[in-house]
């Protein structure tokens, strides 16, 4: 079985790395949103010049437009040389002219959108989480299946967890890793929505980094999983940059990637 890992950047952005494959997830952004955070300047710039583990990226994925998941202007700079990007076409509303990238698939769709030998990619059109006349605009979850071993991350971005939205593209597969929205484990829909899908783990992500968490929501949402997690399939707060996992034929283990090289098990 190939090692599949996942290290978590900023908000809902994650750096995804299986056999060939180097994937930035919602990670290139340089704004705050408030009380979010933006990307760390050292990260960012190592993202945009292509550095460190970087160096090798083979593909760019969006969920949404909003900013702090998506800049225009720095992806462009990004992936204006030809890496393939696959983003909600409305992207382009945020300053990207399209005949810039290369897109995967034109125009973009719910089912598959990508495959190779080793990777499948199903893109899901999801609600974004929230009242939709304050929060509008496209929002697309993806299931990555690695192959042959069909071993399945679950990226949900920003969407709302309603299991109707999922059933179609989810039937019959076992998700091994998913990344979700911090709040769901405070709402009885997200609560019930995890266990449905039931992941070896779940990477809990959209949290303040902790110089941005003013209203201290890291250590909310720590004490709210320990309240819930006898009733929750495992999962992992992500609040740091660097805070990963890896999936082996033996199960998962966390580990912590320092973007300047190193690896702390």
């Amino acid at each position: 079985m190939q090692k599949i890992r996942i290290s978590y950047l900023t908000n809902t952005g994650f750096f995804i790395t299986a056999q060939k494959h180097r994937i930035l997830l919602d990670a290139v952004f340089t704004r705050r949103h408030y009380p979010f955070s933006a990307m760390p300047k050292n990260v960012l710039e190592k993202i945009l010049t292509r550095t460190g583990q970087f160096s090798d990226v083979t593909m760019l994925i969006v969920t949404h437009r909003h900013e702090d998941h998506c800049d225009g202007d720095a992806l462009l700079r990004y992936s204006g040389d030809g890496t393939p990007v696959i983003l909600p076409p409305d992207v382009y509303e945020a300053g990207i002219p399209e005949t810039k990238l290369r897109l995967m698939p034109d125009p973009m769709h719910g089912g598959k959108v990508f495959e190779d030998e080793t990777l499948r990619i199903t893109a899901i059109p999801t609600r974004h989480d929230g009242p939709q006349d304050v929060l509008p605009g496209e929002h697309f979850s993806y299931l990555l299946e690695f192959l042959p071993e069909h071993v399945n991350l679950l990226a949900l971005g920003d969407a709302e967890t309603t299991y109707e939205q999922f059933s179609p593209y989810l039937a019959g597969k076992r998700i091994d890793l998913m990344t979700a929205n911090f709040v769901e484990i405070n709402q009885d829909r997200g609560r019930a929505f995890l266990n449905r899908i039931h992941p070896a783990l779940t990477l809990l992500c959209h949290l303040p980094l902790p110089e941005d968490d003013q209203y201290r929501m890291a250590k909310l949402a720590g004490r709210n999983l320990d309240r819930q997690k006898d009733a929750l399939p495992d999962c992992l707060i992500c609040d740091v940059p660097g805070i990963a996992a890896e999936l082996t034929e033996e199960g998962y283990k966390v580990i912590s990637i320092q973007y300047d090289g190193g690896i702390n098990e």
